[in-house]
């Protein structure tokens, strides 16, 4: 079907020389191929500066004098309360975490929508921030001085800043 499909393009975008010749064999692509990297991912090179970073800290009200920590974990579908009431597991020790980095870090959560569970992060008021439901999570990356994830896609796109990450 996508060789099907691809035979209706007239332009394939690929992010770089390596992926250009793996698309023209799995596509059977033989018209334009731009190579101009990820569109989603430019804006990680493009607005890595200072300004931005600083901005967005305030737009979504986060300390700009501390060190933040992303925490965007895989969404697992296999813990559940029933049909399409996921739970979450929190595989963090909050109180810990607090008592060792709040004097220099704060801890920002992006987890997947599906999570039916509503963080009672009230003891965490001013360390943990949870910013699921913002709308662009390559804001956070700019933002974020480490990734903890589990594996999830989000390395590949975080990667790009050259980044500490925890797996």
């Amino acid at each position: 079907n996508f060789v099907m499909e691809a035979k209706k393009w007239d332009y394939l975008i690929s992010p770089n020389e390596y992926s250009t010749e793996i698309f023209k064999k799995a596509f059977k692509f033989e018209k334009e191929i731009v190579e101009s990297g990820y569109p989603r991912n430019d804006y990680l090179i493009n607005e890595n500066n200072e300004n931005v970073i600083e901005r967005i800290k305030i737009e979504t009200n986060l300390p700009v004098d501390k060190k933040v920590i992303l925490y965007a974990p895989t969404w697992r579908d296999n813990q559940f309360y029933g049909r399409g009431r996921y739970k979450f597991d929190l595989q963090m020790d909050l109180n810990l975490l607090k008592e060792k980095l709040s004097n220099e870090y704060i801890i920002v959560l992006r987890l997947h929508y599906l999570i039916a569970e509503n963080l009672n992060l009230t003891d965490y008021e001013g360390f943990v921030y949870d910013l699921s439901f913002h709308e662009d999570i390559r804001e956070l990356y700019l933002v974020a001085d480490l990734l903890i994830t589990d594996y999830s896609s989000v390395f590949f796109d975080y990667a790009i800043l050259k980044r500490p990450m925890i797996f």
